[in-house]
């Protein structure tokens, strides 16, 4: 006998060909160079800069990088077995820019407007700072079941990401980034997409 599992929580990861990530470099390296395309949102309480919510942000070459991220997407798609003929809508992206010391709180992408989401890690450090939340296992630390037993659940979880990776994950999942503790700057771009059945052309 052994300890199974079921309902458990799932995400893609990926690596972007070198090629396009050269091509990505090509496009966005001008733009993540401009400090002033960069802040802190207002109702984010951490010290990332991003270009969210910025007005630069829609001068930036999005639809470009989804062109050259379209065979993950295929790819996701593919693993997830669709049961019916869907259609995966961009529905917004952004830059992050993570120095020495920086971080991002926990958070989520939910909304009606997307039920999947994306990291592409364009400018990562030797760890892994980014952090996956269960927020089901708090009953486990509750009962003392995890400090007891040896369990197959964790409050998070790292996922074995490097330069060049695509993360795609259901956008209500709970998430953070650790402070960076490394000299060099991390660079990571998001995205939200939504997953609907595909449109009948009339």
């Amino acid at each position: 006998m052994t300890i199974e599992m079921y309902c458990p929580k799932w995400y893609y990861t990926g690596t972007v060909s070198e090629e396009n990530q050269i091509k990505i470099k090509e496009l966005f390296e001008e733009f993540l160079s401009n400090d002033e395309n960069f802040a802190t949102p207002n109702n984010w309480n951490c010290t990332a800069r991003s270009t969210y919510e910025q007005k630069s942000n829609y001068s930036a070459p999005w639809q470009e990088f989804l062109d050259l991220i379209k065979d993950n997407i295929n790819e996701f798609m593919e693993e997830v077995h669709p049961q019916i003929d869907v259609e995966i809508q961009p529905h917004e992206a952004w830059a992050n820019r993570y120095s020495k010391g920086e971080y991002q709180e926990y958070h989520t992408h939910s909304s009606p407007m997307c039920n999947i989401s994306m990291v592409y890690f364009y400018k990562e450090n030797e760890n892994t700072h980014f952090r996956l939340c269960d927020n089901d296992h708090e009953p486990y630390r509750i009962s003392g079941l995890s400090e007891y037993l040896s369990i197959p659940s964790g409050s998070t979880l790292a996922p074995k990401v490097g330069q060049g990776s695509i993360l795609i994950f259901p956008s209500h999942y709970g998430h953070y980034v650790t402070p960076n503790d490394q000299d060099a700057e991390r660079i990571t771009f998001s995205a939200n997409f939504l997953v609907m059945p595909a449109r009948v052309d009339s």
